[in-house]
């Protein structure tokens, strides 16, 4: 596929096969060297591409590349890009995964200043999601409390996920 799309110009498709290829390569195998070569060749084309969402993709691909790779600095500088192209489009359910990681990162640096902040930006918006996907950010919410051990908020954001939509994980 990177050789037609390549030979055909077809950019878009290029750019979601180099984005494909480094997601294979950090989820299954892991290779976070291999995955940073074509998420960077996927990067390099997103000015010549101009789609938002391949923006955003691309770089939540990036920011958890960084993140496995334990590289908290350019963690946050893609949550940042994320959040920028999750803001640009208006989006709902992008803007609060955007919010999300940068909770994430956040809760890491114990910077709790921060963690609320992105943490309240994301509950101001909750009211405008399917239920399905409000129970799923409150689960991801979730999550951070509880890879960090503050039980008592994971449990309130777990409880209100299971009020809102119960899903099977």
């Amino acid at each position: 596929c990177i050789d037609y799309f390549g030979r055909n110009h077809d950019l878009r498709k290029l750019l979601l096969c180099y984005l494909d290829r480094g997601k294979i390569y950090t989820q299954n195998y892991h290779n976070y060297d291999k995955a940073a070569i074509w998420l960077k060749k996927a990067e390099e084309l997103l000015d010549k591409v101009n789609d938002l969402r391949l923006s955003y993709q691309t770089y939540e691909t990036l920011s958890a590349l960084n993140y496995y790779t334990k590289n908290e600095d350019l963690y946050l500088e893609y949550s940042y890009k994320m959040l920028s192209r999750a803001e640009q489009s208006g989006i709902n359910t992008i803007k609060i995964y955007a919010w999300n990681h940068l909770v994430v990162v956040y809760t890491a640096r114990n910077e709790l200043d921060s963690v609320r902040k992105y943490s309240n930006r994301s509950m101001s918006i909750l009211n405008h999601m399917l239920p399905k996907s409000r129970a799923t950010a409150l689960c991801n919410l979730g999550s951070v409390y509880l890879n960090n051990h503050q039980l008592d908020s994971a449990d309130v954001y777990f409880q209100r996920a299971y009020d809102e939509y119960p899903l099977s994980f």
